[in-house]
């Protein structure tokens, strides 16, 4: 940090699920911090309080299916200057919530891909539904999902569509080299 700049906002952000005995999602509590810099209140969260617009970016209308929701927001005062935020909410929300649905896919002993797309095709309230499984499946099949990786690869997914039109990620990484060497996007899809 250079004399007279400002630390970026800190996220923070705790998810946590009940699972039915097939691995499905029952409900999901979230909680996330605002910074007390972002003077845009929206009304989010369970009780459709005013919190800061940007703690609840990219999770206000969650695209997967639980039954039962729960979002709690709470503002953080620090002593630690902070500026704005170079990207908007959702940039660390939608890391929180794919990570976590990634989380649920390996506690459930299913596909991470086969996971979102049963969450997501299970959401009838989320407008955007079949352009998000359109996305998913265009990117499965473009990274050659669920195909055969050399020893000590793995390959990722991840879905979002903050900034439209929807976008869809899968990534292949060698978990021996630096990260920085070897990740290597194998499909991007824009619909």
């Amino acid at each position: 940090m250079r004399l007279g700049e400002k630390y970026r906002p800190m996220g923070i952000g705790r998810f946590e699920a009940a699972l039915d005995a097939d691995g499905w999602p029952l409900a999901i509590a979230m909680r996330t911090v605002g910074d007390r810099y972002d003077t845009v209140d929206t009304p989010a969260g369970t009780n459709k309080n005013l919190v800061a617009e940007q703690a609840v970016h990219g999770l206000h209308q969650l695209p997967y299916y639980f039954p039962v929701r729960h979002y709690d927001v709470h503002t953080r005062n620090s002593h630690v200057p902070v500026g704005f935020r170079r990207a908007t909410g959702s940039s660390v929300n939608v890391f929180y919530l794919e990570s976590f649905i990634d989380e649920l896919a390996h506690a459930a002993g299913r596909d991470p891909c086969e996971y979102r797309r049963e969450l997501i095709g299970r959401n009838a309230d989320f407008p955007d539904r079949d352009d998000w499984l359109k996305a998913l499946d265009m990117v499965a099949q473009m990274s050659g999902w669920g195909t055969p990786l050399p020893e000590g690869w793995a390959r990722g997914i991840a879905i979002d569509d903050r900034r439209r039109p929807s976008r869809a990620k899968a990534i292949s990484m060698n978990s021996r080299l630096p990260a920085w060497l070897t990740i290597r996007p194998t499909s991007t899809f824009s619909s």
